[in-house]
């Protein structure tokens, strides 16, 4: 079957949520590209599907061209996301603080680190957890304190060994009442891994933001690209977590230092997710990524079969499956033990089955089976 390239998955519905899903969106595209439209009712869902129906709700407001049925839906749905993200900005500020005064100094994270501080309308930008950079020396610490404030770490099909071994957060925490729940990162991929992360530097860099009013650390705009180019490529294979292209497309726009992030992204080996991800903030989202840094970074793409498998796995960024993503880790990992490990680190028993969704190991062969074909199979 041929490589099927992004474009043909543009349909003109997708490329009227591509063309709003951004914080200055250009209006008069807008007007033109809604004369394409044909299906109103499913481009809503989809916007709201990718976490872009807020973006896109601004960017409609009052635009003529745009039916006022699928305005007033947008419209509704940013304000359903600014009242839900002031109950999580509270709840996440609340939870900064027990850390603060513990002693602790988390870096936040993804949605909470960017709601207030690159989207400004906290209601562009969705997020439904608090997730927290920590030395893993202080991850004990944190759970302890975020348990005095009532929350609890999530049931689990694994021990706590195997997270330390394996794994780069805690299970979720959240409180029985349920809302938003938190993770305790020491990491930010599962191993076995090719990045050589740099945490200590990330914290060194780290610059202080607002969230819900508590003053925090954030990543430097420079390690937060590289963070959500790993979460974006390897942590989904492209293929979920569509918001985090639209974070990495507005870091850029907001400006970069791009000789130190060439320098970062080649010292932690982390050019082969950057390069694709900031391929596609530039041909989806219009991002202004210097010709330059794609040039810096080509040889980071990797060898014949990651070459022939991300422009796949980008095809599929809509489908927002699993897709390609075991492949391609399977491509990106430089040595057969860490494939090895990796696909057994997928079939291995768990030590509470109870806990585990993923049934018996001839269901987790089967299920894995189909996974790895169903790409293949599918457009």
């Amino acid at each position: 079957m041929p490589v099927q390239p992004i474009a043909v998955s543009l349909t003109p519905e997708r490329r009227f949520i591509l063309a709003g899903a951004r914080l200055q969106a250009d209006r008069t595209q807008l007007a033109q590209l809604a004369g394409t439209v044909g299906d109103w009712e499913a481009l809503v869902a989809e916007a709201t599907a990718l976490r872009y129906d807020g973006l896109l709700a601004r960017a409609c407001d009052g635009l003529e061209a745009v039916p006022r049925k699928a305005r007033e839906a947008l419209a509704q749905r940013l304000r359903l996301g600014r009242a839900r993200n002031v109950l999580y900005l509270d709840a996440a500020a609340e939870a900064l603080r027990t850390l603060h005064a513990g002693g602790l100094a988390p870096v936040a994270l993804k949605g909470v680190a960017l709601a207030e501080a690159l989207y400004v309308d906290t209601g562009l930008r969705q997020f439904g957890d608090l997730d927290v950079l920590l030395p893993r020396g202080d991850i004990e610490s944190a759970e302890r304190l975020l348990r005095e404030i009532g929350y609890a770490v999530s049931a689990s099909p694994h021990d706590r060994s195997w997270y330390d071994l394996n794994y780069y957060h805690l299970p979720p925490l959240q409180r029985s009442g349920g809302g938003m729940t938190i993770e305790l990162h020491w990491g930010f991929a599962r191993r076995p891994h090719p990045f050589r992360l740099d945490y200590d530097g990330m914290r060194e860099r780290a610059v202080l933001a607002v969230v819900g009013g508590e003053r925090t650390l954030v990543l430097s705009p420079e390690d937060r690209a590289i963070h959500l180019a790993v979460h974006l490529a390897w942590g989904n294979g492209f293929t979920a977590h569509a918001i985090g292209l639209v974070d990495i497309a507005e870091t850029v726009r907001a400006g970069l230092n791009w000789e130190l992030l060439g320098g970062l992204t080649r010292q932690q080996h982390a050019g082969q997710v950057l390069l694709p991800s900031l391929e596609m903030a530039r041909d989806l989202l219009d991002a202004p990524v210097p010709h330059a840094m794609l040039a810096t970074l080509e040889p980071w793409r990797g060898g014949p079969l990651a070459r022939r498998l991300v422009p796949r796995a980008q095809a599929r960024f809509f489908a927002q499956g699993e897709g390609f993503r075991t492949w391609l880790r399977l491509a990106w990992l430089e040595r057969n033990d860490e494939r090895a490990q990796l696909l057994w680190e997928n079939l291995r028993p768990s030590a509470h089955p109870e806990n585990d969704g993923r049934g018996s190991l001839l269901a987790r062969l089967s299920g894995g089976a189909r996974r790895a074909l169903r790409p293949f199979l599918t457009r």
